[in-house]
């Protein structure tokens, strides 16, 4: 059923203007609906079978909210009647994510106006444009902004920007922010046995176990190297995750015909001012760690003032002292089962 529209100016008829709507309407470039209040469809424009797959006939009748993702809350049927209300006279954008005819998701962008007050409508009008490639698009180019190319973890621009916001709210707060240094022992013995692309499955492995040791409101990227860094939530678990990290790593890992076994250097840093900065805590995360290599690697240690100073805002550049890990620690490789790295 096309919207209820009154004919107005010279010449014009009822009948005359609603066929010319339902010619626009139905040969329009985007997905047209009318609703009700509680998102049932009224009408629908025939170009939502190619954008949705389902036939005009087939979803008027039926709520909208059945063809969204139901998890979101703001996609339950409520949630999205009190969304559509909330628009007003004035049209406002709306974001959804709603399933195709074949169970694929796409993500419409939608143009809603609540002309429930105008009687030739009586209803809401929805227009939708299909931007999945759009959006996905950009996901992509966020990802490669934001994540390590080859573990897929947060890079150094994510870190610090999320420990940036971590020390903001501590300052509002006056609560602590702590960050874990992580250095493999002797990581280029790895490479030297094994060649790169040996190395490279090898930090791709660790980074894995390196997130199952962490909480979700934690988070671990890779500065570059053998080099991770870790922001803890709760500045009392420090310690502890530190701990289930050097646990965690001395389970073998298997590269090729070998049982790789490694360990790590982990130095502990804590904010100690509303006024420290990124720079401030990874410069003494880093002369932490640098002092458990030098007393006997393969545990963590706290932040001492007076530590030997580390590298400075160098942690921060795109290359970081490439040759660094030069002769660290000690590495064990076993004869085991034809396998590739497994975290």
């Amino acid at each position: 059923m096309v919207p209820n529209l009154q004919a107005n100016g010279p010449g014009g008829s009822r009948q005359r203007i609603e066929e010319q709507v339902r010619h626009l309407v139905q040969r329009a470039p985007e997905v047209f609906f009318v609703l009700e209040t509680d998102s049932s469809i009224r009408y629908a424009n025939s170009l939502v079978e190619r954008v949705l797959g389902y036939r005009p006939e087939e979803i008027v009748g039926t709520r909208l909210s059945l063809y969204l993702d139901q998890e979101k809350p703001e996609n339950a049927s409520n949630g999205l009647a009190s969304a559509l209300e909330d628009l007003g006279g004035a049209p406002g954008l709306i974001e959804l994510e709603m399933k195709h005819a074949d169970g694929t998701w796409l993500h419409p962008e939608a143009i809603g106006a609540n002309l429930l007050g105008d009687p030739r409508v009586a209803g809401i009008g929805l227009c939708a444009r299909d931007v999945t490639e759009q959006k996905a698009r950009q996901e992509e180019i966020a990802r490669q902004a934001f994540c390590d190319p080859l573990t897929a973890l947060p890079n150094r621009a994510l870190f610090t920007n999320r420990l940036g916001q971590a020390l903001a709210r501590a300052a509002r707060h006056m609560e602590p922010v702590v960050v874990l240094f992580l250095d493999l022992d002797d990581f280029k013995a790895v490479n030297d046995c094994f060649g790169h692309g040996a190395g490279d499955r090898l930090l791709i492995a660790v980074g894995r176990r390196l997130q199952s040791c962490l909480r979700s409101e934690d988070t671990v990227a890779r500065l570059g190297g053998d080099e991770f860094v870790i922001l803890v939530d709760s500045a009392r678990d420090a310690g502890y995750v530190a701990e289930r990290i050097l646990e965690a790593l001395q389970t073998p890992f298997t590269l090729k015909a070998h049982a790789i076994s490694v360990t790590a250097s982990i130095g502990i840093a804590e904010s100690t001012s509303p006024q420290d900065r990124c720079e401030d805590l990874l410069r003494r995360a880093d002369a932490a760690m640098y002092r458990v290599k030098r007393n006997g690697k393969a545990h963590s240690e706290p932040f001492r003032p007076g530590s030997p100073p580390a590298r400075a805002l160098e942690l921060l550049e795109p290359e970081s002292d490439p040759g660094r890990t030069a002769d660290r620690g000690v590495f064990k490789a076993d004869r085991a089962g034809e396998r590739d790295v497994r975290g």
